[in-house]
């Protein structure tokens, strides 16, 4: 595993350049607020009636047209939903030039062909391992939130570190990946842990407990009530120190649960090997437009979980 910090980076790759972000949402926002911060030359480019338009202008920040900006651009950072990037990118497509590099914070656009760059342009991917406000949180803290790292060809890896140093993510340190592992392993990642199957044993285990007779209260508390701090010591002191922190009576039980939870491996072999293929991606791009979280959340009933918890 190679691992990248400020030293290794060469700043005058990314200070004083033009950088275009288009999107200014999750990881646009934080990411133009950092790069300017860093010394980038920052210009937003949003859709007609955006709700983001409002917030870029009161921090400061010009909008452009993309025909204008995407020619004077160095960087071009496409910080938009995946399920937007193709119909996006058609519209920057023709006014690229070579030697311009685009940015790309998560790279299944890449990896699974949802786009098609041309030649002579450098892809490069540095992907937050978390959220843009928490980014920008740690940025302002002096602080910084690794990322993965990669590019498209392999001499644009410099560039990859400095956009990756304007963010600040190498102040944590930047890990060199490729499109494929880090397209596949976010996908999998959020489907097997951190949103599907966090998620899932949440759902279930308050389900249990409400069919049994526990109250509202103890189900919940004894859920989402814990999880914080399980979680933060989880990460603190890594799988074999949580064992030993935990009382032993929770440690025989989660021996226990774990000797039953080893039917998940069948499930996660699926969802891995429906990802690795491609499906999943076709069948997310096929489903967007009728996709709504608030009706995934009314078909779980996931707001009597949550609405008194808060």
């Amino acid at each position: 595993m190679k691992i990248f910090k400020d030293r290794h980076v060469n700043k005058k790759l990314i200070v004083g350049k033009q950088v275009l972000i288009l999107g200014y949402g999750n990881q646009g926002r934080a990411q133009a607020l950092a790069l300017r911060k860093s010394g980038a030359k920052v210009k937003i480019h949003l859709r007609p009636k955006s709700h983001s338009a409002r917030q870029a202008k009161k921090d400061g920040f010009l909008l452009q047209d993309l025909n204008k900006a995407v020619p004077m651009a160095d960087y071009i950072a496409l910080l938009t939903p995946d399920e937007r990037m193709p119909e996006i990118f058609e519209e920057v497509k023709p006014h690229l030039k070579p030697k311009q590099a685009l940015v790309f914070a998560h790279a299944l656009a890449i990896h699974f062909n949802l786009i098609q760059i041309p030649k002579g342009i450098n892809t490069l991917l540095v992907a937050p391992l978390g959220p843009g406000k928490k980014l920008w949180e740690l940025y302002r803290e002096g602080k910084g939130m690794t990322a993965w790292v990669a590019a498209r060809p392999q001499k644009a890896f410099p560039k990859a570190l400095a956009y990756a140093w304007g963010i600040g993510a190498t102040r944590a340190g930047v890990i060199e990946s490729s499109f494929r592992d880090e397209a596949i392993g976010d996908l999998f990642g959020e489907q097997a842990f951190l949103c599907g199957g966090l998620l899932g044993i949440l759902l279930y285990s308050y389900r249990t407990m409400r069919k049994h007779g526990l109250s509202d209260a103890n189900a919940r508390l004894e859920t989402l009530g814990q999880i914080d701090s399980l979680a933060q010591l989880l990460k603190d002191e890594g799988p074999a120190g949580f064992i030993q922190k935990i009382s032993p009576t929770a440690a025989f039980g989660a021996q226990k649960a774990l000797g039953r939870m080893k039917i998940l491996e069948a499930v996660f072999e699926k969802l891995f090997t429906e990802i690795e293929s491609g499906r999943f991606v076709k069948e997310w791009m096929k489903a967007k437009d009728g996709f709504s979280k608030k009706e995934l959340i009314v078909e779980l009933g996931l707001k009597k979980i949550s609405a008194e918890y808060s």
